[in-house]
């Protein structure tokens, strides 16, 4: 028979409420990740203008500068080089200026 001492009972609580500790800490980086990521995630929208009716004409803009550049060197309308060989001209285009609506703003010649 284990007789169970009150300095034995005080470690084995000491041990659970420290083990209690580090799983708390654990969840709590855990939701610190994902409040930053919320967070990057949220001004990374907020930069791109999602939703905004002038970002549809920059990207529009943008896209139509795209193809008057693939024009000039000559890879309209499919690419014909790696990476993006075989793909269209808008398609290249329209993925950079997603990404940027300056992606094509050194070539600015008049697209009409």
């Amino acid at each position: 028979m284990t007789r169970v001492t009150s300095h034995s009972t005080g470690f084995r609580k000491q041990r659970e409420t420290s083990e209690f500790h580090v799983r708390l800490q654990k969840m709590e980086n855990t939701m610190c990740k994902f409040r930053l990521f919320g967070t990057i995630t949220l001004l990374g929208e907020a930069l791109s203008g999602c939703g905004g009716g002038n970002n549809n004409t920059a990207l529009e803009a943008c896209v139509s500068r795209g193809v008057a550049y693939f024009k000039e060197i000559g890879s309209y309308p499919t690419l014909p080089s790696a990476p993006n060989a075989g793909i269209s001209a808008e398609t290249v285009a329209r993925e950079r200026c997603n990404r940027t609506t300056t992606a094509f703003l050194i070539y600015k010649k008049e697209v009409k």
